[in-house]
């Protein structure tokens, strides 16, 4: 399972049909997005319904009324499958949803796609007509098999055989994006000292995420110059580093955002922003550190406002104050990032090999 397994329970944004369920419900929607996960499921850029409603039809197509049904779940070899149409009644009555039949589409495009895609779920008649409405869905055998361990000693070692024997849909899209490639010097460090000075917020949270997650993908071998927040404005500082740039000295008069990292192989300047509920990098915030930056000796600089999520992207790409020719990172989605223009990337992308 990854460190980034949803949780339905613990997020800022649920939906007021999750939290109207029972507890028991709201544990077997959970669990079940656990085990979608340790399956390879890529879930972290759905939003919290989305993941509800991909959790409750991968549950109706096994038959799964509670946690404790995991170990009982059907498959084809019970002669169990569900049409669409099913689908929607089934999360009716047992999960206390009133999903209108009208949106059957809505179960086949959306809320079954990724299960289909990761071949957790199996279609009955692959080459039917899309819109058959004898179409039906179930478990895939071993996916239940991967259910039957949840919740027993045996999980860990379940859940490293399926990985080992199935290619995941996980790791078939992340060639697509930018993987994991250097280590970050002291991040553990300052990962720690962020924790303990700054405490676990989510605008800190961010800037731990920046430092383990974006910086060893984007990087280039990037060093941490710097670290700070409104309430810590030098919770860490590189003076060496700055002063062999060709930076005047750092004080408090200095305007900079919550991470400055420098790649001594690409000889490039990192200028990253931590968004949470205040200002990403706009286009008056980019002048000024412009203006900073062109008193050092560094070759390009690389200006990104980062994100948790989607969700806070948009309210700010809304407010139009993201500012051109800058970078924006989504920590829910780590292995892309969006460019804000067109030209310097515009050419054809590496299509993906679905089977």
């Amino acid at each position: 399972m990854t460190s980034e397994t949803p949780q339905l329970l613990n997020r800022s944004k649920v939906h007021k049909e999750f939290k109207a369920k029972t507890p028991e419900a709201q544990q077997t929607i959970n669990a079940m997005l656990q085990v979608l996960d340790a399956a390879g499921i890529p879930l972290g850029y759905l939003t919290g319904r989305r993941l509800e409603r991909v959790a409750l039809a991968v549950l109706a197509c096994g038959d799964i009324k509670t946690v404790g049904d995991f170990k009982k779940a059907k498959t084809k070899a019970h002669r169990y499958e569900l049409r669409t149409r099913d689908i929607i009644e089934y999360i009716n009555e047992h999960y206390g949803e009133n999903i209108s039949r009208g949106s059957y589409d809505d179960i086949r495009r959306k809320d079954l796609e990724l299960p289909v895609l990761g071949g957790v779920v199996m279609k009955s008649k692959d080459a039917a007509d899309p819109n058959n409405p004898t179409r039906g869905y179930t478990l895939d055998a071993e996916f239940a098999a991967l259910l039957a361990a949840y919740g027993t000693t045996g999980w860990s070692d379940a859940v490293e055989t399926y990985a080992r024997t199935h290619t995941l849909l996980r790791d078939r899209l992340e060639p697509l994006g930018q993987k994991k490639v250097t280590v970050i010097e002291n991040a553990e460090q300052l990962v720690e000292q962020i924790h303990t000075v700054l405490g676990t917020g989510p605008h800190n949270e961010l800037i731990v995420q920046i430092i383990t997650e974006f910086l060893p993908r984007y990087g280039y071998g990037a060093k941490v110059l710097y670290v700070g927040s409104a309430t810590e404005r030098f919770l860490y500082r590189d003076d060496t580093t700055f002063a062999e740039l060709g930076f005047p000295v750092i004080s408090r008069d200095t305007e900079l955002p919550d991470v400055v990292a420098y790649s001594s192989e690409k000889n490039w300047l990192y200028f990253i922003e931590a968004v949470h509920s205040f200002g990403p990098i706009s286009p008056a915030r980019l002048l000024k550190l412009e203006q900073l930056a062109k008193q050092s000796n560094v070759a390009g600089v690389v200006y990104v406002t980062a994100f948790l999520d989607i969700d806070t992207f948009g309210i700010w790409l809304r407010k139009k104050e993201i500012a051109w020719e800058s970078e924006v990172w989504i920590a829910e989605n780590p292995s892309h990032m969006v460019h804000m223009d067109g030209v310097k990337f515009l050419g054809p992308f590496k299509t993906l090999d679905v089977d």
